[in-house]
């Protein structure tokens, strides 16, 4: 039994598949933007306590008078306390074979 499919079931495919592209368009871009937006909340997490450690030091109160403060330099060392730096490795390159072979091809010609 063969199926074959009309002009009609052609056309309706082709917008399904153009639909299809822009929908998974349109989830690679949410993603990206999803990403994007944890790593901004991180840097204004970060900055945050920048400044209201920058504040603290330059404002007189008990609270500040109790803990370190930030601008007082002894020994040159600062007390400006810092959330940890995340490390990532880099990814491995990958060349393709092929491409690898000609360019050796090209070096020794």
């Amino acid at each position: 039994m063969v199926l074959e499919i009309t002009p009609e079931q052609y056309a309706e495919y082709t917008y399904l598949n153009n639909f299809y592209k822009r929908y998974n368009k349109v989830l690679l871009d949410k993603l990206a933007i999803d990403k994007q937006k944890v790593q901004l909340e991180k840097e204004n997490q970060i900055l945050k306590s920048m400044l209201k450690q920058y504040l603290d030091g330059i404002s007189v109160n008990d609270e500040v008078i109790r803990n370190p403060n930030p601008l007082l330099v002894v020994n040159n060392k600062i007390n400006i306390g810092r959330l940890p730096i995340e490390r990532t490795e880099a990814p491995n390159t990958v060349v393709e074979g092929a491409r690898v072979f000609e360019q050796y091809k090209l070096q020794n010609s």
